[in-house]
């Protein structure tokens, strides 16, 4: 028999894959901020997925959408393993310390706040507090975009070496307005090195912008030229040139 929770289980399920609408994804997320209940179950959720995820449950799109999400988040992935290969692996019966639980829980605890929330990653990572960096890893970059090819003067990014991302926000024109965008970024040999098919749009104070975390490994040195789509439309270019600083 269907029960009522199975629905909400159902759709917060969708929410952490991804596979809700834009539309639909911001309203769980304002449900989310408001109702403790719901967040509380929404993590649930989250934890049966890395479970089925590390059991091999997964598959299709539902492993490529939760590698995309949460893919980046090692130190939950290894934990989500380990408890898997305890459950897989039997032990003889032996009695459970008080002390071995509460290692347990403070390895849980421990690796929960170390969540951090990305473009486009469900909120239930975003109630929790990030992190201090102790060191600068990023570099942060803006760009507007070109309608062509050679619009304007090539822009020029410094990658310090041990810089791990280079955030690049791109600023297109406000009335490129849709659901999904795709940026990708070539050399000009015409080479990929990165592509993200599924990055939302920011609006603040009337421009449109596209943010995308590049890993700073693959961006060459020399001349690169990044691609904008919308809904798979052909929005624009931009050519930047890539140096590396020690």
């Amino acid at each position: 028999m269907t029960t009522a929770a199975e629905p909400d289980d159902l759709r917060l399920r969708a929410y952490l894959l991804g596979a809700l609408s834009e539309h639909d994804a911001e309203a769980v997320e304002g449900k989310l901020l408001e109702d403790e209940e719901l967040f509380a179950a929404a993590k649930c959720v989250e934890d049966d997925l890395f479970d089925d995820y590390a059991s091999g449950r997964l598959h299709g799109d539902d492993r490529a959408a939760f590698i995309k999400r949460f893919g980046h988040r090692h130190d939950r992935l290894a934990f989500a393993a380990a408890m898997h290969d305890r459950k897989v692996v039997r032990f003889p019966t032996m009695p459970v310390t008080l002390a071995a639980a509460a290692v347990l829980v403070l390895m849980i605890g421990g690796i929960w706040s170390m969540r951090r929330s990305s473009e486009r990653t469900p909120l239930i990572a975003e109630k929790r507090p990030a992190p201090v960096a102790t060191t600068a890893r990023a570099v942060d970059v803006v760009l507007t975009l070109g309608t062509s090819r050679g619009d304007a003067e090539t822009p020029v990014i410094e990658v310090p070496t041990g810089t791990t991302t280079v955030n690049i926000r791109i600023r297109i024109h406000p009335e490129d307005a849709f659901g999904v965008y795709g940026v990708r970024i070539r050399s000009l040999s015409g080479a990929e090195v990165f592509r993200d098919d599924d990055v939302h749009a920011t609006v603040a104070n009337g421009d449109r912008s596209l943010t995308v975390a590049v890993p700073a490994s693959s961006l060459p040195a020399g001349s690169t030229e990044i691609e904008v789509t919308g809904n798979d439309e052909p929005l624009g270019f931009e050519t930047i040139e890539v140096t590396r600083r020690k």
